[in-house]
């Protein structure tokens, strides 16, 4: 429940910058083709002068699993949860979506889902206490798999077209994801490329391009392509871009490459929308099966400057283990030295 918790005392640089602390507490019942569940979550936003998040105290939850009848599958979930802050509207919601999906075709495929969504509520602090939202949603799809076999691979071409229809869409308060569910009328071409040798899928990269009519003038979504490597180097590349406006929206990617006993990475995090760019860059040397050294640094472009330099050294035993940390942080530095009884749990010594 301290902000700065994750900050101080994780030695991972993705949760250190996480947006959120999330505190979850679930009871599952699970049967042959269902799920009954009880669930809270609390969360603290991390981010400075950020309006108070809403709270899911508690939720309770049915899950039906997909069940098949010839080419039809149904599935449904039902919720009842309760959220409350201490600012803006609060209150109890209840959302029941069934859904039907059917499947055919042998070259070509087919698929087809319909969903019929009610959603009501009961709410505190705002000018409407009883508000209800009813939505049907249909999507169709269509796609097919083309194949050429070359000497020492595989090449996979499989074309996607698709269309989503979601009517009406009210004004809600927003509490979590189920309200994210908005009118939408649109059309998405994907084209997926798949490359495989004898040692599985190495190369792989889709290009998407969504349309939606409920836009008005600018209905073209931002084009994404995302591209993963596995050999001769490890690359997870996303990045989307904006035709209406003829701008990057957003550019992800973590590299790394095997150099003899060392593996040396580079990552970028860029969104437009949120007005953020920095690069991290490392390097790991494992010279013995014990023994592992990793530097990483984290660099803010739009405030010009370092944000985190890290060391980490680490020895390994069959029973045991010795990690020391070094941080530095502009303001700040830190050490940490951890003894680790596998089985047994850790034990942190901060300095």
């Amino acid at each position: 429940n301290h902000k700065d918790f994750y900050r101080e005392f994780s030695p991972h640089f993705e949760i250190r910058t996480n947006r959120f602390l999330e505190s979850t507490g679930e009871v599952s019942l699970p049967t042959k083709g269902s799920r009954l569940y009880f669930l809270s979550q609390y969360w603290i936003d991390l981010k400075e002068e950020s309006l108070p998040v809403p709270q899911k105290l508690p939720e309770l939850g049915f899950v039906l699993y997909p069940s098949q009848a010839g080419p039809f599958w149904f599935s449904a979930t039902t919720a009842i949860s309760n959220f409350w802050r201490e600012e803006g509207i609060y209150g109890q919601r209840l959302d029941v979506f069934p859904r039907l999906v059917h499947k055919f075709g042998k070259d070509i495929i087919i698929l087809q889902s319909l969903g019929l969504r009610e959603t009501a509520y009961s709410l505190h602090r705002s000018e409407n206490n009883s508000l209800h939202r009813e939505s049907i949603e249909y999507s169709l799809t269509t796609y097919t798999r083309l194949w050429k076999k070359y000497g020492s691979f595989t090449h996979i071409i499989e074309p996607s077209l698709g269309y989503t229809l979601i009517t009406d869409s009210e004004d809600l308060p927003l509490f979590d994801s189920t309200e994210l569910f908005r009118k939408t009328s649109g059309i998405g071409l994907s084209l997926l490329n798949r490359f495989i040798n004898k040692n599985g899928e190495f190369v792989i990269f889709r290009v998407t391009q969504d349309f939606d009519s409920e836009l008005g003038d600018r209905p073209f979504l931002p084009s994404k392509l995302e591209i993963g490597i596995k050999w001769p180097l490890s690359l997870r590349l996303d990045t989307s871009y904006d035709f209406n406006t003829g701008k990057l929206e957003s550019m992800n990617y973590d590299l790394s490459m095997r150099v003899s006993q060392a593996t040396i990475s580079a990552g970028q995090r860029y969104s437009r929308k949120e007005d953020i760019l920095f690069y991290t860059a490392g390097i790991g040397i494992e010279p013995y099966k014990s023994w592992y050294t990793a530097g990483r640094l984290w660099y803010d472009a739009k405030e010009k400057g370092l944000k985190e330099v890290s060391i980490d050294i680490r020895y390994v035993s069959q029973c045991w283990s010795l990690i020391m940390e070094l941080v530095r942080k502009p303001g700040d530095f830190s050490a940490a030295v951890i003894f680790e009884l596998k089985g047994l749990g850790l034990r942190r010594f901060r300095i």
